[in-house]
């Protein structure tokens, strides 16, 4: 059984959330990799680097994935290069990894990182003994010129998209249920606490640009 860890990283903020994302990543590799996963939220649990080191290799993973906002970008590059040194495999995802593939690699020294939507790229990487390569929307230093150009002198593209929304599972509410986080001021729309998070949609039908 492969082994994935997913962190969301801590960083300066009075805003706390479950990554849904992430959730929903763990709960598609777990069905269709039979995999076991652990997500470490840095955030809610205010976890420095070092922490969260110690915990990767408690958990012993395969692979770590590592969800990337530019918010969050020095706090992702530090993580990385932390991992990195204790000798894991590294990969980032996420909306700045997405539109500047070669720029985080360059910074971070991750393995590969991927660019789009990450349901597809992980189940087939998972499925491939973790192997990267010839992956739509995956890549490493070695195959990007820049930001925006693969070393063949193609364009970036993203990953390939679930087109059937209902086959992605619910998201692994189990590993970070929202009773666990704090009271946070985006709950000043509810009514109580906790609060649950929900994503109704996903990318542009018209495929804008400058959109995951």
């Amino acid at each position: 059984m492969v082994r994935v860890l997913f962190i969301n990283p801590n960083f300066d903020t009075y805003v706390m959330a479950p990554p849904l994302g992430l959730l929903y990543l763990s709960s598609y590799i777990k069905k269709y990799c039979n995999a076991q996963t652990l997500i470490i939220d840095a955030l809610r649990d205010n976890l420095k680097d070092e922490e969260v080191v110690q915990k990767a290799n408690e958990y012993k993973p395969d692979i770590i994935g590592i969800s990337c906002l530019t918010a969050v970008y020095k706090q992702t590059i530090s993580i990385t290069k932390a991992l990195k040194q204790a000798g894991h495999k590294v990969f980032i995802g996420g909306i700045h990894p997405t539109f500047m593939p070669y720029t985080t690699l360059k910074d971070s020294g991750a393995d590969f990182v991927i660019a789009g939507e990450g349901e597809l790229p992980l189940m087939q990487i998972c499925q491939n003994n973790f192997n990267h390569k010839n992956i739509q929307g995956v890549y490493d230093i070695e195959s990007l010129k820049d930001d925006e150009t693969q070393i063949n002198g193609l364009p970036v593209i993203k990953a390939e998209t679930v087109a059937d929304l209902d086959t992605i599972p619910m998201p692994d509410w189990q590993q970070l249920p929202p009773v666990s986080y704090p009271h946070s001021p985006h709950a000043v729309i509810a009514r109580g606490n906790p609060i649950g998070i929900l994503m109704t949609s996903k990318g542009c039908p018209n495929n804008a640009k400058g959109i995951l």
